[in-house]
């Protein structure tokens, strides 16, 4: 149980970079919360390229770019950003001089370490969601964003969900939506 747990907050840890002065708070499973409440969940479109308004609260807004996957917490009064989930020429400028290992895993806005489930190959690997092979689903969800990630080479899939909670941005990793049904696991 307690493996289980570590690896699920490593995968919020590596899906929400904590590089911000906004305090994040992962859960190991959102049923818990949402056991007796009926979710929905609204498909968006990836083809808009420029930022929409998720939710707002009394302190922040949740915007997302769908063509990129990356989402901005915004000041609720001025607007101003405050932290983005990923780089972009917008907000990093010169995305030229960047090695394509760097861009991918900047880009991303999870990354998966995994190793393989037979334990004959002992070496850490990455995967990231930026990356063309792999595929994301976006859904507007209540106050915030759900993530389903595919990384479709590895056979490995799961959800992350971001929200607004008053000061805090919560990310979640439904333990009943990881997939690991390859040859590889999430480490």
């Amino acid at each position: 149980m307690m493996k289980k747990y570590i690896r699920h907050f490593c995968i919020a840890l590596s899906v929400v970079l904590l590089l911000s002065v906004i305090p994040i708070f992962a859960a190991e499973n959102s049923s818990t919360k949402q056991a007796s409440k009926e979710i929905s969940y609204t498909l968006i479109d990836t083809k808009t390229d420029e930022y929409i308004d998720i939710c707002k609260n009394e302190s922040y807004i949740l915007k997302l770019n769908p063509s990129n996957q990356v989402f901005v917490v915004c000041d609720s009064v001025t607007n101003v950003p405050l932290w983005y989930s990923g780089m972009t020429e917008a907000n990093f400028g010169d995305m030229e001089t960047v090695s394509p290992i760097w861009k991918a895993y900047m880009q991303s806005v999870a990354v998966v370490n995994y190793v393989a489930k037979d334990a004959t190959r002992a070496n850490n690997m990455k995967s990231y969601s930026a990356d063309r092979l792999n595929a994301t689903k976006l859904y507007k969800a209540e106050n915030g964003i759900r993530y389903e990630f595919d990384f479709g080479a590895l056979d490995v899939s799961f959800a992350v969900e971001i929200k607004l909670d008053g000061e805090r941005i919560v990310a979640t990793v439904p333990a009943a939506d990881i997939k690991e049904e390859g040859d590889f696991v999430i480490k």
